[in-house]
């Protein structure tokens, strides 16, 4: 290990330690049986650490009442999912046996997070819901100014998520109360990544941004040369996201500049060309590429979504082809979050409330 190498991790493991004597770290993190959260972790890696085996069976599907566009949560044998029926749906792993629904606002797009016993999931109404895990009764809930998309990253006993009206917002777990709020210059779909006592986010301002997770203040910006709605994973200092400008980048958190940037040979964006792509993270060089079959038939648009959810047994086995690659901002309008436990108006840019 080079003495460059050493001295990062040194530092990280630092960062870490002191990070957990701050913060507690009480988010749960993926395990064989439990996927508490979007990605499995809060630095959105999306690792998953159980086994599939080769070939995938239908164990059941649950229909809801309308379409799916979320990832489930899975924690102490429950299947937790959102629908744009604006219903939480709590089905059985083992049978698919409905257990609870609790009605939201406004249809569910945002992927649900769990910690502690407690969902967590915004909806298109603009509202963050609290929800008990095991019966489904509502705890609390917090107003935005413009539709969720994004899912919850618990860091500690804050939980930070963001809206379209252009805020990161981190809210008090147990009240729902808001600690501070920062303002970006776009709709912020994406979920923030957590790091030490550092968040980083990703928006459709196309900006890449460190905040400090006490304040909520800005410690650095980056450019990411396009807007994006996809949410950054972080791994060994780096950030790594993908814009709509046909880019996968590379971002060094420690010095916030861009190492590395891969585009395919396509122009059109990565998620367009029906393929998951595997890149190495050091070189950025394209491993392999997993295509996804198009169905026979005549040829017609895919739904955007289906009203089942179905637990398989396995990954769906898809044709794969090895490649290398090739090394507006819109505004919303600006409203004051408010808890239903809480109520206040918040300031435009991040700074503590008052009381809370």
């Amino acid at each position: 290990m080079s003495p460059f190498r050493l001295r990062l991790g040194l530092r990280l493991s630092l960062i870490l330690l002191l990070s957990w004597s701050l913060y507690g770290f009480s988010a749960e993190v993926a395990t064989p049986d439990a996927w508490p959260s979007w990605r499995g972790d809060e630095r959105l890696t999306g690792v998953a650490t159980g086994s599939l085996a080769e070939t995938p069976v239908l164990s059941w599907t649950y229909k809801t009442g309308a379409g799916i566009e979320s990832t489930a949560a899975i924690v102490e044998g429950r299947v937790i999912v959102g629908a744009l029926d604006g219903k939480l749906h709590a089905v059985a792993l083992s049978d698919g046996r409905a257990i609870w629904s609790y009605a939201a606002k406004g249809p569910i797009k945002a992927s649900p997070t769990v910690a502690e016993r407690v969902v967590y999931v915004g909806d298109e109404a603009g509202i963050m819901h609290a929800v008990g895990l095991e019966d489904g009764k509502p705890v609390w809930t917090h107003s935005t100014g413009g539709p969720i998309h994004s899912s919850v990253s618990v860091a500690g006993e804050l939980l930070l998520f963001g809206s379209y009206d252009n805020h990161l917002y981190a809210l008090a777990r147990q009240d729902g109360s808001l600690r501070w709020r920062l303002e970006t210059e776009g709709y912020v779909h994406a979920s923030p990544a957590v790091i030490g006592d550092r968040a980083v986010m990703a928006g459709c301002d196309g900006m890449l941004r460190v905040v400090e997770l006490k304040t909520g203040k800005e410690t650095g910006a980056l450019p990411l040369g396009g807007y994006t709605g996809a949410s950054p994973a972080v791994q060994a200092g780096h950030a790594y996201v993908g814009t709509f400008q046909n880019q996968v980048l590379a971002v060094d958190l420690g010095a916030l500049r861009m190492r590395r940037a891969t585009s395919p040979s396509t122009p059109r964006p990565r998620s367009w060309t029906r393929r998951s792509w595997w890149l190495d993270a050091i070189s950025s060089f394209t491993r392999w590429t997993l295509a996804r079959a198009r169905p026979s038939g005549p040829s017609m648009p895919e739904p955007r979504s289906t009203r089942r959810l179905s637990l398989w047994t396995s990954a769906f086995s898809w044709p794969a082809s090895a490649a290398r690659s090739t090394p507006s901002r819109s505004r919303a309008a600006r409203s004051s979050g408010s808890s239903r436990r809480v109520p206040g108006s918040a300031p435009r840019r991040a700074s503590p409330t008052t009381g809370s």
